[in-house]
């Protein structure tokens, strides 16, 4: 299943589909996912161009589990801030639905204060509610 999401994500599509239909479509294939095809993604994500990486890190906000929330948190480490931003939106929609971040809590702060630095406006708004999100957990 790895091989079709990635597949998947590798296609041409215009921001309008993406945002309206890709990204249902993507967790599709994220849903099926097994062991086998997590560990594929944590093992090759961080050499996936960056377009590819930030749709990746859209799709994931949709998923359960831990082992999607593991993928978020590599991408708030990586050096691209429109990666990190991303994979910081998800996780927060993640928070939206009651999920417990648990220990992470400190690398999930310390991703939202390096982001900061970059983020416009739109990204700003929801960084400050992710951040108020995290001090009422």
């Amino acid at each position: 299943m790895f091989e079709k999401y990635s597949e998947y994500l590798s296609g041409d599509f215009s921001a309008d589909y993406w945002s309206d239909e890709g990204i249902s479509c993507a967790t599709t294939f994220l849903n099926k996912f097994e062991d086998s095809d997590w560990a594929s993604l944590k093992s090759v994500v961080q050499y996936k161009p960056i377009p590819w990486v930030i749709r990746c890190a859209e799709t994931l906000g949709d998923v359960e589990g831990v082992s999607s929330f593991d993928v978020l948190l590599e991408l708030t480490a990586v050096e691209n801030d429109e990666v990190k931003i991303s994979a910081l939106d998800s996780i927060n929609s993640r928070l939206s639905l009651g999920f417990a971040v648990g220990e992470s809590l400190d690398r999930i702060r310390s991703a939202l204060k390096a982001a900061r630095s970059s983020a416009g406006p739109v990204a700003s708004i929801m960084l400050d509610l992710m951040e108020k999100r995290l001090s009422q957990g």
